[in-house]
């Protein structure tokens, strides 16, 4: 399926790229707090309104 090369390939690429992300993320984490403040609330905001969307049609729909 698949060769051992590959397998090694596919792991070392993995945390390669995990490791540049949470280095990124730790970069950017100052332009984070101060560019997205509050976008939690538009979050639950959104999650409310989907539920709310389920709700309504499953009892307008009987589903």
């Amino acid at each position: 399926m698949f060769t051992e090369g590959r397998v090694y390939f596919t792991l070392i690429f993995i945390l390669v790229f995990v490791l540049a992300l949470v280095f990124a993320y730790r970069k950017d984490a100052g332009v984070h707090k101060k560019f997205f403040d509050g976008t939690i609330l538009i979050l639950l905001v959104v999650i409310v309104f989907v539920v709310l969307f389920v709700l309504a049609k499953r009892m307008l729909l009987g589903v």
